[in-house]
């Protein structure tokens, strides 16, 4: 078995934004050396936008991000992965590939010029909004009692959902609110991701999907990325690689197999980190764990690969 990993969400490009040099051997989760741990690695690096920050500051941290995708695409051997020919190539020739990704689309203000200006600098998937809410609707934060009334998607954000698919992004629903979410599968046309959320029957974070909502996407053909964040996994004072085996099991109990990824999240989740999973180079310990449990290595390579490269192959335009 090919030694072979597809993540659907880190937040590395923040850091990298400040910091252009730390790309190669800096401190960061994932790292060029890191990620040439594996024959391929996918990763899809995220544009985090904070709803706390003035309009301004998240306008000036665009710019920030542009700088950083121009430098990490000119500098480093690193594949723009935009395209079904793109995967393909990563597929076939191996090495380190980047899709690039939106978290919060709160930093727009003419969604139509916005989105095509994403799509331009390579942007292949994006959310709406993130724990607080946007002008898109509800994200996670409601879904704690007490924090407030869901009142799930705005009309404007029922309306970029159209706009998304139409212009070929994949539509991300993870930190979303529960409204929110089953009001994305009234109007959403297309398969869609969870970039990074787990299972709320094995932990009840309002982060994670309920059965139902695991359900819904396997039944539209589409992906779930399991999220390394310590509090979405369990509720212990250490998180280990076992816990992590125990939402992907619970997916595949629901028949999800195919429908299985890792979205890890690393970067994102500070000094947070589960035992065994410090870096995306360790990131393979979840594939030995279910090796463990008897998975067949086919299985083991559908989650860490498979999966999400054909989820990418139906959803990304072909050149």
């Amino acid at each position: 078995m090919k030694k072979r990993l597809i993540d659907t969400h880190c937040d590395t490009l923040m850091f990298y934004s400040h910091d252009l040099d730390g790309f190669v051997g800096g401190p960061w989760k994932v790292t060029l050396d890191k990620m040439s741990t594996y024959d391929a690695y996918l990763g899809t690096f995220a544009m985090y936008y904070d709803l706390t920050q003035t309009q301004q500051q998240r306008l000036e941290q665009a710019q920030a991000y542009r700088k950083a995708v121009e430098h990490l695409f000119s500098t480093h051997p690193v594949h723009p992965v935009r395209t079904v020919q793109d995967l393909d190539f990563m597929e076939k020739e191996g090495g380190c590939g980047v899709l690039l990704s939106i978290e919060n689309a709160c930093v727009f203000e003419d969604d139509d010029k916005d989105l095509q200006k994403a799509w331009d600098m390579g942007v292949r998937m994006i959310s709406l909004t993130h724990s607080k809410n946007s002008q898109y609707g509800c994200g996670n934060r409601v879904n704690v009692p007490g924090e407030g009334e869901d009142t799930g998607l705005t009309e404007r954000g029922k309306a970029m959902i159209g706009k998304i698919e139409k212009m070929g992004m994949i539509y991300d629903v993870s930190h979303l609110s529960f409204k929110s979410f089953w009001d994305a599968v009234e109007v959403a046309q297309k398969p869609f991701i969870a970039s990074h959320s787990n299972s709320h029957a094995v932990c009840g974070h309002g982060r994670n999907l309920t059965d139902e909502m695991f359900l819904e996407i396997v039944r539209r053909g589409g992906l779930a990325g399991i999220c390394f964040a310590p509090p979405f996994i369990a509720d212990t004072e250490v998180v280990t690689v076992p816990q992590v085996a125990e939402h992907i099991e619970h997916f595949c109990a629901l028949g999800g197999e195919k429908c299985i990824c890792m979205g890890g999240d690393l970067d994102g989740t500070g000094d947070m980190l589960i035992r065994g999973i410090e870096d995306c180079s360790k990131t393979w310990s979840v594939a030995e764990e279910l090796l463990k449990r008897n998975y067949s290595e086919q299985t083991v390579e559908d989650i860490m690969w498979n999966n999400a490269r054909n989820y990418l192959a139906k959803m990304l335009p072909e050149k």
